[in-house]
């Protein structure tokens, strides 16, 4: 379809849409995962998510059984070993945090859709550190989890919509 005086055409919910012209906002995802789809995979992570770093014994069993996992592949130093298993579970846990909720609202753009992401763990940092017994907060877990943010929206690149000025 060409494009008519500036304007840009887009894809909501199966149907075309002119943006750029007093229309609806370009989005920052395309809607190839339909954004109500994505809405509820959304809302299933941060039931996982909210277990895995709320629960006081859940997570860091996850982490003992990798880290068992790791050795019994032949990783050693036992050490070293849990502090790379927690970094790297810290990054992944957050890649779908950024790449779902990119998709899930689409008008938001990439790096509001990381900053709500780094918002999140710093609020799952001090919950753990308020009400969460057996759970130590720390910066380190942030930071990962900013990086595993970053991994998702950087994912979803692809699925971006081209803006056209």
């Amino acid at each position: 379809m060409p494009s008519l005086s500036g304007a840009v055409a887009t894809h909501h919910g199966g149907k075309r849409q002119l943006s750029g012209d007093g229309e609806q906002p370009p989005c920052a995802y395309s809607p190839t995962v339909p954004p109500r789809r994505a809405g509820i995979l959304l809302a299933a992570y941060l039931v996982a998510l909210a277990a895995l770093t709320l629960v006081p014994v859940l997570g860091p069993d996850v982490t003992a059984l990798v880290v068992r996992l790791a050795h019994l592949l032949g990783a050693s130093g036992a050490a070293r070993t849990s502090a790379l298993v927690d970094a790297t579970t810290n990054v992944l846990l957050f890649v779908p945090a950024g790449l779902l909720l990119g998709a899930a609202v689409p008008r938001l753009r990439p790096m509001s859709v990381w900053l709500v992401c780094v918002a999140a763990s710093a609020g799952i940092e001090l919950a753990q550190a308020l009400v969460v017994p057996g759970r130590h907060p720390s910066a380190v877990d942030v930071a990962t989890n900013a990086l595993g943010a970053a991994l998702g929206v950087l994912l979803g690149t692809p699925l971006r919509r081209s803006v056209r000025s």
